[in-house]
């Protein structure tokens, strides 16, 4: 998951750099991004800002204290450490999993966790980071680190990529707008979309929150298409 947020922000950073380059364009310099079940969760790193958060879950010796090759220094670097990206003013999360799914943790999760590669570049970092910060111990150390790692592990409730994410802090600046999907009847802490439950995709403190009675792939519900109209009308009205 770190490591599909690092991506989008590199190509959003590079759409930019190669359209706008001197940030004139008033359209792209107050982006909405839009993030369906995980891509919410994507669209809520490219907006929050990490600090040693991440880095602490896998040493306690500061990073700049850690020796790598430099180009294994800038990898973890886009992984574990990064700010807001300052041209992204509203977010919308449809039916986003923020503390996990549902269907995660069963053997089902762990069948498909086993069938995903995770990416080169990962797998070439992992044991030089798992040398550097411990002593003997780069076997485990280098188990550790890549366990977890994979977008359906990041669906458990209980991963440590779920605990940290829910503490990190969304830019006040960024306008966030709920789309939640439930599925029958009854109190809304009770329901779920068939993956997400609505306490998983509610967040406190949005700028709007809509449930809509449909299963998680509301993205194709009327109501949910007429709401994301109505955001990004009220995002072309912001100055």
């Amino acid at each position: 998951m770190l490591h599909s947020a690092a991506q989008l922000r590199d190509q959003l950073q590079s759409v930019l750099a190669d359209f706008d380059p001197e940030g004139r364009d008033p359209a792209l310099q107050k982006m909405v991004l839009v993030g369906h079940s995980q891509g919410g969760l994507l669209a809520r790193l490219a907006v929050s800002t990490s600090g040693n958060a991440f880095w602490l879950n896998v040493s306690d010796k500061p990073f700049d204290q850690i020796e790598l090759a430099p180009e294994t220094r800038e990898y973890v670097k886009r992984l574990a450490f990064f700010e807001p990206l300052p041209f992204v003013k509203t977010v919308i999360f449809i039916a986003t999993p923020h503390r996990g799914s549902v269907l995660s943790g069963g053997r089902l999760q762990r069948w498909v966790s086993d069938l995903v590669t995770l990416p080169a570049d990962f797998v070439r970092a992992v044991p030089e980071v798992a040398k550097a910060i411990t002593q003997g111990r780069e076997i485990a150390a280098t188990e550790r680190l890549s366990r977890g790692h994979r977008s359906v592990d990041n669906m458990d409730p209980k991963s440590v990529f779920t605990k940290t994410y829910n503490t990190l802090e969304i830019a006040p600046r960024v306008d966030v707008h709920s789309i939640i999907a439930a599925q029958g009847e009854g109190p809304l802490e009770s329901l779920s979309d068939g993956v997400v439950t609505y306490e998983s995709a509610h967040l406190d403190g949005v700028a709007s929150e809509l449930v809509v009675r449909s299963g998680h792939s509301t993205q194709s519900h009327p109501q949910t298409i007429l709401e994301v109209g109505r955001i990004l009308h009220g995002n072309l009205a912001k100055p």
